[in-house]
């Protein structure tokens, strides 16, 4: 356990070597005195400097971040960028400066959030059971390129369900409703979908999570280029019991589920895959070279 009486900056050497040690992987980490200052601390600065730590706060907040263009604020995506550039705003520094009532005038709630964040301000509390009670739990790509086909959409569909299924049992749970989510890439022309489906039982299996999602996008996709999609089993309760059905093995289904997990546990997220994975549309591949969206 990290001691009270440690730096900010021993706790974040402390813990990349045991990451490095755990995980054989080098460790980035943000300091800050808010979480949101933390995140980009280390999303932006930390990669720069030669122990990859990096503090960001009230003393070098003007310096280091304000400079920074408006799209690398955290919480600012790219159509609400490209909203704030057509308002002559292009730096954090600039955001921050502007009239926080016209920002609130035109985005509300959202408006007053980027510019507190500007600022580095978050109220949000850092907790320790932050993801122990979780009502849905599932994943979200951004495409490579644009999915055109059915046949290559699904082979990235199957890989989202076989992960959403893997962590919903490394969590304990199961769950009875699938959502599906789907995106283009035009930001001024937007397309996409999100809908969801009731399950007959409850599961942690990725086949009948990806059934459910094959059939939720062959009535709501209208055939736009995809450039992102996302899968969620919700309405989660702990795998402790439940109901036995007579027509389908449920055990052996659990048992080869189970043992898949320990093995790409133990040799990578790569070690199991379905063959349509290996394919020019499949993502699984390119994914087990990175940590958090970052390649080894």
């Amino acid at each position: 356990m990290l001691h009270p009486d440690e730096s900010p900056e021993e706790a974040a050497h402390l813990l990349k070597r045991r990451v490095k040690r755990m995980l054989g992987v080098n460790a980035r980490v943000g300091i800050g005195p808010t979480k949101v200052l933390a995140k980009m601390a280390c999303d932006h600065f930390a990669k720069k400097t030669p122990d990859e730590i990096f503090t960001l706060s009230a003393a070098n907040l003007q310096q280091q971040l304000w400079p920074r263009s408006v799209g690398d604020l955290f919480g600012v995506g790219r159509k609400m960028e490209a909203h704030l550039r057509s308002m002559g705003i292009r730096t954090i520094g600039q955001l921050a400066a502007f009239p926080l009532e016209q920002l609130k005038k035109r985005w509300g709630i959202n408006g007053e959030l980027i510019w507190h964040t500007a600022y580095g301000r978050d109220s949000s509390p850092v907790a320790t059971d932050t993801h122990v009670h979780r009502k849905g739990i599932g994943h979200h790509m951004t495409l490579t390129r644009d999915y055109y086909s059915w046949d290559d959409i699904r082979v990235v569909l199957r890989e989202l369900s076989e992960e959403t299924a893997r962590r919903v049992r490394a969590g304990g749970y199961i769950g009875c409703t699938v959502s599906a989510g789907a995106g283009g890439h035009d930001f001024d022309f937007p397309a996409g979908f999100h809908r969801q489906e009731k399950l007959l039982d409850y599961t942690n299996d990725g086949t009948v999570i990806y059934e459910a999602v094959c059939r939720l996008f062959h009535e709501h996709w209208t055939g736009f280029p995809l450039r992102s999609v996302g899968i969620t089993l919700d309405q989660l309760i702990p795998d402790t019991f439940r109901q036995l059905s007579l027509f389908s093995p449920l055990q052996d289904k659990e048992n080869l589920n189970h043992t898949i997990d320990h093995l790409k546990q133990r040799f990578g997220s790569a070690a199991v895959l379905h063959a349509s994975s290996l394919t020019a549309a499949g993502q699984a591949l390119l994914r087990a070279q990175k940590i958090g969206g970052h390649y080894k």
